[in-house]
């Protein structure tokens, strides 16, 4: 199933995996009002979380925060600013704040790679 198409989960599914979270949150959370970040990339496994959560919250613990983040880190070009739009339109779909940011790791790859290189280089011609 896709986070962006697909069969919903069954209700048994679903009330199976609310109410192990909410056992886990429970358990972990303190009593006071919990601030809870979630890694939003826009697939499934995080946008089922966020769903969950915001579910568990509303049923369980209304005084929680939650909040959403996503993080285009540029590597695909328009499709990265596709997903960082489709999460924020998740986002006001559920109700809940989202915090978006952007980096470009690949020019910190390519300047860590050099670095790297120029690392091994100099202790080669120290070895020799």
């Amino acid at each position: 199933m896709s986070a962006r198409g697909g069969s919903p989960p069954t209700s048994v599914t679903a009330h199976l995996a609310l109410d192990t979270v909410a056992a886990v949150l429970e358990e972990e959370l303190p009593e006071r009002a919990p601030r809870l970040l979630v890694a939003l990339s826009g697939g499934s496994d995080s946008v089922a979380l966020a769903s969950l959560l915001r579910t568990w919250r509303d049923r369980h613990r209304p005084e929680a925060t939650i909040l959403l983040g996503h993080l285009d880190h540029g590597l695909r070009g328009r499709a990265s600013r596709q997903d960082a739009s489709w999460c924020r339109e998740l986002a006001c779909r559920l109700g809940l704040p989202i915090e978006t940011g952007a980096a470009d790791v690949a020019a910190g790859a390519a300047a860590a790679f050099s670095k790297g290189r120029g690392s091994r280089n100099s202790s080669e011609k120290k070895m020799s």
